[in-house]
């Protein structure tokens, strides 16, 4: 008979910490806010003291207006470009250093650390944007003209790729400080426009104006919320920070939070990349009375260059920073741990969601996490796998969300339901064949959900927890339906590949140790699942024959657990299948740990959670087993190489597969 009884009000940080320590999966991460000094650390010292570099005063001296541009800066600006404008046959070398140092000149005017510029109080953050404009113009003029040189001319070129990296860090840090003022009040929003006034108030003709252009976030305006520079934070807990130098801000999209409280598709505080890049006139002597500035938004998977004078420039594009922001402002790194005590915290955000804006066309790849994890554990792996261009082209990651301490079936239903029902959110009609190639990844007990999805149960599963007759038993017709797709279920038609990564299909001798009874104890049942069960016994008294304990996925990990038993039962997937998992050496500190709560016998490999022969599945397609913590197959290189080698593969394989073969007459693992 099942018991179903509140957990035990032990101190949970000690085992918590014993568990995490071996089983959990979560990395830490967090971000940390950049200052304004942080932002100006690519430029030249020079740039932060208020003085001219070497060159650019050089080059003042030779054109004999050092004099002028400590009397009157904006006149030595505007001379400098008619000169420079003016020489016929002019070296490009020369060219391009004329450029830099103007723009300099005007970089240092718009941070108000020249001497002879009078400022105007009321209209100097306007000024500062007209000046940082014409900054941002002549350096990316500058590049265009340094990527326009042959090659055999590299070498001739001013400081050669150095001065390349000059440009671009002059005009991105010029174009930063035109967001953020757009920012402060409050236009930094598509459609947005800022009025910049002049220097003169009896001039109005001299006013400009900075337009934020939408021209491809990829987030439905309805659906966004606010721009961050993605500059202002610094991601720490990841090994490698993908990015695109170029030229242009990168920023984060806001996905705003849904306004009636109701639960949402993609992952709650997602943010997406987007890249600001200003749009410079073509002619350079537009620059000087240039004052219609335009900022557009685009989407820097889709865009990759922007046009300076007919020259293609990279743009500038961060995507680990908008990741890293959407996983640490979930929530679900903490909330995973409190829910294993108390499931019930788990509800209004438990769930399939999306980790980018949905693409018909892209193959969705779903992310299980395992036991005392969160949707966290991925980042790595998504950052990794989203800075190889195929495949951010050509899939889309999901992750799923549960409460980690309730039974694996239960788990494995929800799962079940949120991919059918997202389908039908998305593509309505079943039109988009991409999701017929669905991959799911599991880790840990995530694999055992994922596996549970790529089977037909039959009766198996009923008759490893229960001997009644379903059909006799008396339930409401609400009740029968929710038990019936815990305990009987078809293959997923979407699911065609499953990865499995350190999976214990044979389960974990760790649950049979005082850690596992531990971890049986506290583990917390969601109430909801209490009342369904408490509702079938009220009627059936003996439909189900097992112990408290066997409850909650703990204890469901024990090597011949009914849980376990009933995966079995159902055969391997019914589709292609691979397996990723560790094998320390003997004298790594998690064997240890592992030969401390248990006999570990001589000679047998494990993560030191998962023996090797439990993640192992007969049948796979491939299967790769490499020196690694539990908590860290899914996060290594090589793990992570190996998954993206399966993704690669998969996108070659027929898309229209053959008919799932029948289901396996006899239970094997």
């Amino acid at each position: 008979m099942i018991n179903f009884h509140a957990p035990r009000r032990w101190p949970p940080l000690i085992f918590l910490a014993l568990l995490l320590a071996g089983v959990g999966g979560c990395l830490s991460l967090r971000l940390e806010e950049v200052g304004p000094a942080a932002l100006l650390a690519g430029l030249p010292h020079d740039f932060a003291s208020g003085k001219l570099s070497t060159q650019a005063q050089e080059n003042l001296r030779t054109e004999k207006l050092d004099e002028l541009w400590h009397r009157s800066p904006e006149a030595a600006c505007r001379e400098l470009s008619t000169r420079m404008l003016a020489e016929e046959n002019q070296s490009p070398d020369k060219r391009v250093s004329h450029l830099l140092t103007l723009a300099e000149m005007y970089h240092h005017l718009a941070k108000g650390s020249t001497p002879g510029v009078t400022l105007h109080p009321d209209r100097w953050q306007d000024l500062q944007a007209l000046f940082y404009a014409r900054c941002a113009a002549y350096s990316a003029h500058a590049m265009a003209g340094l990527l326009r040189e042959p090659e055999d001319q590299s070498s001739r070129m001013v400081g050669s790729l150095r001065t390349v990296d000059l440009a671009m860090d002059m005009h991105n840090n010029a174009c930063l400080e035109l967001t953020r003022l757009a920012r402060n009040r409050g236009k930094l929003v598509p459609g947005g426009t800022l009025t910049l006034k002049g220097p003169s108030a009896t001039r109005p003709s001299e006013n400009g104006s900075l337009e934020i252009v939408d021209v491809g976030i990829p987030l439905p305006l309805q659906e966004f919320g606010k721009l961050t520079p993605a500059g202002e934070l610094r991601v720490v807990g990841l090994d490698c920070k993908h990015d695109r130098p170029g030229l242009g801000v990168p920023l984060l999209a806001h996905l705003r939070p849904v306004a009636d409280g109701s639960k949402s598709i993609y992952l709650d505080g997602l943010k997406v990349p987007v890249s600001a890049h200003l749009v410079i006139p073509a002619r350079l002597a537009e620059v000087p009375d240039w004052t219609r500035l335009e900022l557009r938004l685009v989407d820097p998977h889709r865009l990759e260059t922007v046009d300076i004078a007919g020259q293609a420039v990279p743009l500038a594009a961060d995507f680990t920073t908008p990741l890293a922001a959407s996983l640490v402002d979930s929530g679900l790194e903490k909330l995973s741990e409190k829910a294993f005590f108390k499931g019930d915290l788990a509800d209004k955000k438990r769930g399939l969601f999306l980790l980018e804006p949905y693409r018909a066309g892209k193959i969705p790849v779903v992310l299980v996490h395992g036991l005392l994890s969160s949707p966290v554990t991925w980042a790595m792996l998504v950052n990794d796998l989203r800075a190889d261009p195929v495949l951010r082209d050509k899939y889309q990651f999901w992750t799923f969300f549960y409460p980690s301490s309730q039974p694996i079936v239960v788990s494995a239903s929800e799962l079940r339901s949120s991919l059918r029902a997202t389908r039908d959110m998305l593509d309505a009609n079943h039109e988009d064949l991409a999701m017929d190639r669905m991959v799911l990844v599991g880790h840990s007990m995530g694999g055992l959900l994922s596996r549970l999805q790529a089977v037909d149960s039959g009766e198996a599963v009923w008759r490893e927890f229960s001997h009644a007759n379903f059909d006799s038993l008396k339930l409401s017709a609400t009740t029968r339906e929710m038990v019936r797709g815990i305990f009987f279920f078809k293959k997923i038609p979407e699911v065609s590949r499953v990865i499995f990564l350190a999976t214990p299909h044979a389960g974990s001798p760790i649950g049979n140790t005082f850690l596992g009874q531990l971890g049986a104890t506290f583990a917390s049942t969601p109430s909801g699942l209490r009342k369904l069960c408490l509702e079938v016994l009220r009627d059936n008294p003996k439909a189900f024959d097992l112990e408290a304990s066997a409850t909650n996925s703990v204890m469901a990990l024990r090597p011949g657990s009914p849980g376990l038993r009933a995966i079995k039962a159902c055969g391997p997937p019914r589709v292609p299948f691979h397996t990723i998992a560790g094998a320390l050496e003997e004298k790594s500190s998690l064997i240890s740990l592992e030969h401390w709560l248990h006999d570990l016998p001589p000679g047998i490999r494990t993560d030191g959670v998962v023996e090797l022969e439990s993640a192992r599945l007969a049948g796979a397609v491939s299967e790769l087993v490499y020196p690694a913590e539990h908590t860290r197959v899914h996060q290594d290189n090589p793990g992570v190489s190996e998954v993206r080698r399966i993704l690669l593969e998969h996108l070659d394989a027929p898309s229209d597969p053959k008919p799932d073969p029948p289901a396996p007459t006899a239970p094997g693992n």
